[in-house]
């Protein structure tokens, strides 16, 4: 079942306001959401205990690049940025993945983060994050709807939010931006926003 796009407009303002996930005309805005107890597939995802924030960078301009800020379960963070390409990455305690995006100038971007077990274990030591673009295809089902809906909007780290880096976290960025640089184009173009998924 789908929900049209202009309620997930309503639910968008409902949840922290109309201005806070809408880009202004000369920007482009990219959300990042965690959401709560729910896998890629929308099933269960149990968090094992405490479940630590994440922290979203933006690596467009090189190695350590700019924190972002931090989230955690159930809750978003909105960045603000010019017209273009531009890369992040985010990193959990031993883990994390790149996204690309490519962005217009008054559209709203979503990306949502995910914690996995990798095929063939059970060990939730072994889970990893990963992000993935939300393309303009997907922003009327029901799942996303949710996820913009019942996650909390948190403050960047450049507005009195979280912002503690982790240690060792410029090494981390290092390896997961050579991972991703070698990735197939195929691979990258998975993990890309593209112009035409905003609204």
């Amino acid at each position: 079942m789908r929900l049209p796009a202009l309620l997930l407009a309503l639910l968008v303002a409902a949840c922290g306001g109309r201005d806070a996930l809408v880009a202004k005309p000369d920007e482009a805005l990219v959300v990042f959401i965690r959401p709560g107890m729910i896998s890629s597939t929308g099933a269960y995802q149990p968090t094992y205990g405490i479940e630590r924030p994440v922290s979203v960078h933006d690596v467009s301009a090189g190695i350590p690049g700019r924190l972002i800020g931090q989230i955690g379960i159930s809750e978003k963070i909105a960045y603000a940025v010019k017209p273009g390409r531009h890369r992040f990455i985010v990193l959990g305690t031993r883990t994390g993945d790149v996204l690309e995006a490519n962005v217009q100038a008054g559209k709203t971007y979503y990306a949502v983060i995910f914690r996995e077990l990798p095929k063939m274990t059970q060990n939730p030591m072994l889970a990893i994050y990963t992000v993935r673009p939300v393309r303009a295809s997907a922003l009327d089902r029901r799942e996303v709807a949710h996820w913009v809906r019942d996650t909390s909007l948190v403050k960047g780290a450049d507005d009195g939010g979280r912002a503690a880096p982790r240690a060792g976290s410029e090494s981390q960025l290092q390896r997961q931006n050579q991972l991703w640089e070698n990735r197939t184009p195929a691979e990258r173009a998975a993990k890309t926003l593209r112009a035409s998924d905003g609204h």
